[in-house]
């Protein structure tokens, strides 16, 4: 063990393409790197002459680069800090502030959000601004980090990636005592997201402290830190999530008392979705290859359903006029 990383928080680490690894870890004094299993080779403060640097993350990309974030409260260098790893450990370039987060003087709590798409481009998923009442998404390198939700607490956001280039966007929507866990699933690209999914909390658990995940096939896996009930103790859950679909229709109200022909659409992302059931009224059809389907519905208000294997349902209330 060095002796140098004695009292170290958050340790991370990654393996490169020659096989070779990076180890990260924070403290009172920075935040370092060190390449390699040996610990007579040096470890890189990424915050030299600085302090305060916390919960770092390591990726390797497609393209065999090295990245380190972090979130740094120092006062020359306040939100959260993306670099490029060189080959030995040493800082490659300069840090690259997340848009949205310059003006943080407080960070999440837990490992900050990194991970690299299969497609391209290394991303980080953060509470934003100040009052973190934002989850943004941000692909480093980019000018804006874009707002994927808002939500009503300062809880924790994760992001996972997917083998086929889609994104998942995991965070606490109420932050506190009240948990309540939300996600969204990107396009393929990572550039339109799709319907929010719910999860909730675990039965008797009130404030959530950490979340991670992990992309699978079509499905993501939540793991989450909670407190139990009002004790001190603390446990770690699990819950897969299924992505959402999207639910529309054309017209969105039905005459009274008159027959109404209704074209739904089911959309991914904002892609179609072919052999989605949409139920409504007592009627059902599946959509065909763009994610349409027409029903003849009766006079009057109801809820239209939109189900499919692999995905959450979405519902849809008609109103009649």
């Amino acid at each position: 063990v060095d002796r140098q990383i004695a009292g170290l928080f958050n340790l991370v680490a990654t393996v490169r393409r020659d096989g070779s690894t990076l180890q990260g870890w924070s403290g009172t004094l920075g935040t370092w790197v060190h390449a390699g299993l040996t610990p007579d080779t040096p470890n890189w403060n990424y915050m030299e002459g600085l302090q305060y640097g916390n919960d770092p993350n390591l990726v390797t990309d497609a393209t065999g680069r090295s990245w380190l974030a972090w979130y740094s409260s120092a006062a020359s260098l306040l939100g959260v800090q993306v670099q490029e790893v060189g080959g030995a450990g040493a800082p490659s370039g300069v840090p690259r502030t997340m848009p949205g987060t310059g003006e943080m003087t407080i960070g999440m709590l837990g490992r900050t959000p990194l991970v690299a798409r299969p497609g391209g481009g290394v991303y980080v998923g953060y509470p934003a601004p100040q009052a973190q009442n934002q989850v943004r998404v941000w692909r480093v390198g980019a000018g804006n980090a874009p707002i994927v939700a808002r939500k009503r607490g300062s809880g924790p956001v994760t992001i996972a990636a997917a083998g086929d280039g889609r994104l998942w966007a995991i965070w606490d929507d109420r932050g506190g005592v009240d948990a309540k866990i939300h996600a969204r699933r990107s396009n393929r690209g990572a550039t339109r997201w799709g319907a929010e999914v719910v999860a909730g909390r675990p039965r008797g658990t009130l404030q959530a402290y950490r979340l991670d995940a992990s992309a699978i096939g079509g499905a993501v896996d939540v793991l989450g830190v909670f407190n139990i009930a009002t004790s001190a103790n603390a446990a770690t859950f699990h819950r897969r999530l299924l992505p959402g679909l999207t639910l529309t229709a054309d017209p969105g109200r039905v005459r009274r008392g008159r027959t109404t022909t209704v074209t739904f659409k089911v959309r991914d992302a904002g892609a179609a979705v072919r052999g989605a059931r949409v139920s409504a009224g007592g009627k059902s059809g599946t959509t065909d290859g763009a994610g349409r389907v027409e029903l003849k519905l009766p006079g009057r208000a109801l809820t239209a359903t939109a189900t499919r294997s692999g995905y959450a349902k979405d519902t849809l209330r008609l109103r009649g006029r």
